[in-house]
């Protein structure tokens, strides 16, 4: 519903809305609230000690990721509702929404947020209280109390209240109430943060998104639908072979745990190894040139290409654009001679010999399918 409403914002709207500091909420692109999931969140999270176990691992869970996935703004004053909407600084404000006899109704601030409406001040506490009672704190009716007009009634200091803290806190009181109900049927609270909050720490889930994105963004329902099957194919909700880590990239901002920093240490350790790997690799030429002059001595070698067995060696001069051509089959046969038997005639073999008094040899060129040095002989496939 609040997506639908607000996606039709016109570009002035949208600006308003921004300056509020709720211009990221609007790029909301997770619509679906999947209840079998959010049930076994709400039963996995430990609202007393503000905690989630999430595949075997116990997770803080508080106001600054309700900040940073809803993206909503968090510090400054708290938001209040103890005050009384009977408080004459409240009477024009309670007059337009009816008066304090009833409610107010959702259906009437979707009507008054229709992009032809103008930008003014009763625009953005509308907007403020579709946000709150349809997405940031819902309840399980279709009005919304009254007193959610009492933190509205200043539109300059609206921007300046926690008001992460607030639906944070709001979610929790609604979890503590549902779970102390026998039976109940529905739950008020922003379920869908505890969602969100799921999909980010997975993973797998940062793979598939784009994390240059805000949260709200990334979580369109085909990414969540490619998560879900992930899961699933692990081994559900609670399988311990999911991976688990707290790692946010936002507006400049990151959370690490210590998870993360123990992986960021070992993606270190390879990159490590896999520079030394690379300096060992560069160095392989010489290394097999040495291994010629150690195993048949001499300094000097010739390159022979057999296509036969039965035909004259054609011996060459080697040099650096010698090409080995290779046909990827089965290695043939060796024998105990210096030379190799070749079975195929589409083999194609090289083998070297050294003579004295002559140049140093070029630079060896091999294919790099495969390396073979056994007995008297080195053998390039």
């Amino acid at each position: 519903m609040f997506q639908q409403v607000v996606s039709k914002f016109s570009g002035e709207q949208t600006a308003a809305i921004t300056e509020l500091g709720f211009g990221k909420l609007l790029q909301l692109s997770c619509t679906r609230v999947r209840r079998d999931l959010c049930g076994f969140l709400i039963g996995k999270l430990d609202t007393e000690n503000c905690q989630i176990e999430l595949h075997g691992k116990a997770m803080e869970v508080n106001s600054s990721d309700f900040n940073l996935i809803m993206s909503v703004p968090e510090g400054g004053s708290d938001v209040d509702l103890n005050g009384s909407i009977d408080d004459l600084d409240m009477k024009p404000l309670v007059d337009y929404y009816g008066g304090t006899s009833g409610n107010i109704q959702i259906s009437y601030l979707i009507k008054k947020l229709d992009g032809t409406n103008p930008v003014d001040d009763h625009f953005r506490v509308n907007f403020m209280l579709l946000a709150l009672g349809t997405l940031l704190c819902p309840n399980t009716s279709t009005h919304i109390p009254m007193k959610f007009l009492l933190p509205l009634k200043n539109i300059k200091h609206m921007r300046s209240l926690n008001w992460a803290s607030f639906s944070f806190n709001f979610l929790l009181d609604s979890v503590r109430s549902y779970k102390q109900k026998k039976s109940p049927k529905y739950i008020s609270g922003c379920v869908l943060f505890l969602q969100l909050y799921y999909y980010n720490v997975i993973g797998y889930g940062r793979s598939i998104v784009d994390c240059s994105k805000p949260i709200i963004a990334s979580w369109g329902e085909e990414n969540s639908s490619r998560l879900i099957k992930f899961v699933r194919d692990k081994g559900g909700y609670d399988s311990p072979r999911v991976i688990v880590a707290k790692l946010y990239s936002f507006r400049g901002q990151e959370t690490k745990s210590e998870d993360v920093i123990a992986i960021r240490n070992e993606v270190q350790s390879i990159r490590d190894v896999i520079a030394r790997l690379e300096i060992k690799i560069d160095g392989f030429p010489q290394i097999l040139q040495e291994a010629l002059v150690n195993v048949l001595g001499g300094d000097r070698y010739q390159c022979v290409k057999k296509k036969d067995a039965n035909t004259a060696s054609k011996v060459a001069e080697p040099s650096t654009n010698d090409i080995v051509e290779q046909n990827h089959q089965e290695p043939h046969a060796r024998t105990g001679n210096d030379q190799f038997d070749v079975n195929d005639e589409s083999s194609c073999q090289i083998y070297s010999e050294f003579r004295s008094n002559e140049a140093a040899p070029p630079t060896v060129g091999f294919h790099p399918h495969l390396v073979s040095i056994t007995y008297n002989h080195i053998c390039l496939y």
